[in-house]
């Protein structure tokens, strides 16, 4: 049981429960030198690596909705 956070409404024991992405965002993430740790397994050794950065989307906003109002809002 959940309470639905689009119509309010209490589902029943055996409704699952859908999340519904309703604000994203959009990130930048910088490059970063010798970040990441690894071992080489021929010579048993630490080697560091880079992380490379990058963009993308990020979940903003998310709620727990019901089967109805999570097909309505997809439908959108």
């Amino acid at each position: 049981m959940f309470k639905c956070d689009l119509c309010g409404k209490i589902t029943s024991a055996g409704e699952p429960c859908t999340k519904v992405v309703l604000e994203t965002k959009n990130v930048v993430h910088v490059h970063r030198r010798n970040v990441f740790k690894i071992f080489d397994e021929g010579e048993r050794k630490r080697i560091w690596i880079d992380d490379p950065g990058g963009q993308g989307v990020q979940i903003a906003k998310e709620v727990n909705a019901c089967q109805s109002c999570a097909k309505n809002f997809k439908d959108i």
